[in-house]
Protein backbone atom coordinates (compact mmCIF):
# COMPACT_ATOMS: atom_id res chain seq x y z
CA UNK A 1 0.00 0.00 0.00
CA UNK A 2 1.27 3.54 -0.44
CA UNK A 3 0.99 3.88 3.62
CA UNK A 4 4.35 2.11 3.74
CA UNK A 5 6.08 3.96 1.23
CA UNK A 6 8.50 6.83 2.39
CA UNK A 7 7.20 9.06 -0.49
CA UNK A 8 3.75 9.06 0.09
CA UNK A 9 3.18 12.27 1.89
CA UNK A 10 5.78 13.60 -0.20
CA UNK A 11 3.43 12.86 -3.37
CA UNK A 12 0.49 13.75 -0.57
CA UNK A 13 2.16 17.41 -0.30
CA UNK A 14 2.70 17.96 -3.82
CA UNK A 15 -0.68 17.08 -4.46
CA UNK A 16 -2.05 19.76 -2.27
CA UNK A 17 0.83 22.18 -3.40
CA UNK A 18 -0.62 21.64 -7.06
CA UNK A 19 -4.20 21.98 -5.97
CA UNK A 20 -3.41 25.52 -4.08
CA UNK A 21 -1.97 26.58 -6.87
CA UNK A 22 -4.58 25.75 -9.16
CA UNK A 23 -7.17 27.57 -6.64
CA UNK A 24 -4.55 31.14 -6.71
CA UNK A 25 -4.50 31.26 -10.71
CA UNK A 26 -8.37 29.38 -10.99
CA UNK A 27 -9.55 32.46 -8.38
CA UNK A 28 -7.75 35.09 -10.05
CA UNK A 29 -9.23 34.47 -13.31
CA UNK A 30 -11.97 34.20 -12.03
CA UNK A 31 -11.73 37.37 -10.09
CA UNK A 32 -10.64 39.59 -13.21
CA UNK A 33 -13.04 37.91 -15.72
CA UNK A 34 -15.11 41.03 -16.99
CA UNK A 35 -18.50 39.69 -18.58
CA UNK A 36 -19.42 40.90 -22.15
CA UNK A 37 -22.32 42.14 -23.32
CA UNK A 38 -23.73 41.28 -27.18
CA UNK A 39 -26.37 43.55 -28.63
CA UNK A 40 -28.15 40.83 -30.99
CA UNK A 41 -30.90 40.90 -33.49
CA UNK A 42 -33.01 37.86 -33.27
CA UNK A 43 -36.81 36.84 -33.99
CA UNK A 44 -36.42 34.77 -30.70
CA UNK A 45 -35.81 37.65 -28.34
CA UNK A 46 -38.20 39.84 -30.34
CA UNK A 47 -35.96 41.83 -32.37
CA UNK A 48 -33.09 43.36 -30.17
CA UNK A 49 -31.62 41.87 -27.34
CA UNK A 50 -28.46 42.22 -24.83
CA UNK A 51 -26.76 38.66 -24.17
CA UNK A 52 -24.47 38.74 -20.92
CA UNK A 53 -21.62 36.35 -21.17
CA UNK A 54 -20.27 35.47 -17.72
CA UNK A 55 -17.53 33.01 -16.11
CA UNK A 56 -17.22 29.70 -17.53
CA UNK A 57 -18.89 27.49 -15.38
CA UNK A 58 -15.93 24.70 -16.28
CA UNK A 59 -13.83 27.37 -14.02
CA UNK A 60 -15.92 26.91 -10.80
CA UNK A 61 -15.89 23.12 -11.62
CA UNK A 62 -12.28 23.27 -11.71
CA UNK A 63 -12.13 25.11 -8.51
CA UNK A 64 -13.98 22.33 -6.90
CA UNK A 65 -11.92 19.62 -8.19
CA UNK A 66 -8.89 22.01 -6.18
CA UNK A 67 -10.94 22.12 -2.97
CA UNK A 68 -12.16 18.29 -3.33
CA UNK A 69 -8.13 17.44 -3.46
CA UNK A 70 -7.69 19.59 -0.78
CA UNK A 71 -10.05 17.39 1.58
CA UNK A 72 -8.68 13.96 0.32
CA UNK A 73 -5.61 15.33 1.16
CA UNK A 74 -6.46 16.06 5.02
CA UNK A 75 -8.42 12.69 5.05
CA UNK A 76 -5.02 11.20 3.74
CA UNK A 77 -3.70 12.72 7.03
CA UNK A 78 -6.53 11.93 9.36
CA UNK A 79 -7.15 8.41 8.28
CA UNK A 80 -4.35 6.67 10.34
CA UNK A 81 -6.50 7.52 13.67
CA UNK A 82 -9.77 6.09 11.59
CA UNK A 83 -7.64 2.74 10.63
CA UNK A 84 -9.72 0.72 13.63
CA UNK A 85 -12.57 1.09 11.04
CA UNK A 86 -12.88 -1.56 8.10
CA UNK A 87 -14.68 1.07 5.61
CA UNK A 88 -12.40 4.05 5.82
CA UNK A 89 -10.48 2.10 3.35
CA UNK A 90 -13.17 1.76 1.31
CA UNK A 91 -14.15 5.70 1.52
CA UNK A 92 -10.97 6.46 0.53
CA UNK A 93 -10.37 4.14 -2.54
CA UNK A 94 -14.03 6.09 -3.56
CA UNK A 95 -12.96 9.58 -2.55
CA UNK A 96 -9.73 9.09 -4.70
CA UNK A 97 -11.51 7.61 -7.76
CA UNK A 98 -14.05 10.47 -7.70
CA UNK A 99 -11.35 13.27 -7.58
CA UNK A 100 -9.28 11.68 -10.43
CA UNK A 101 -11.92 11.63 -12.58
CA UNK A 102 -13.33 14.88 -11.47
CA UNK A 103 -10.08 15.94 -12.54
CA UNK A 104 -9.67 14.92 -15.71
CA UNK A 105 -13.22 15.86 -16.48
CA UNK A 106 -12.58 19.44 -15.68
CA UNK A 107 -9.81 20.08 -17.63
CA UNK A 108 -11.04 18.51 -20.63
CA UNK A 109 -14.15 20.99 -19.85
CA UNK A 110 -11.55 24.24 -19.23
CA UNK A 111 -10.18 23.32 -22.61
CA UNK A 112 -13.55 23.15 -24.36
CA UNK A 113 -13.89 26.61 -23.12
CA UNK A 114 -10.19 27.75 -25.03
CA UNK A 115 -11.15 28.69 -28.69
CA UNK A 116 -8.34 29.44 -31.44
CA UNK A 117 -10.52 30.94 -33.34
CA UNK A 118 -12.98 34.46 -32.80
CA UNK A 119 -15.87 32.87 -34.73
CA UNK A 120 -18.56 33.97 -32.07
CA UNK A 121 -17.22 38.04 -32.24
CA UNK A 122 -17.46 37.83 -36.15
CA UNK A 123 -20.98 39.27 -36.62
Amino acid sequence: MAENQPGASLVRGLQLLFAIIVMGTDGYAIHVFHGHNYEVDSPVFGGEATLHVSVPSAWGFLMICAVWTVLIVVFHFVKPSLASRPMIGYIYIIAEAVAVLSWLASFIAVAVNVSTSNACLSD
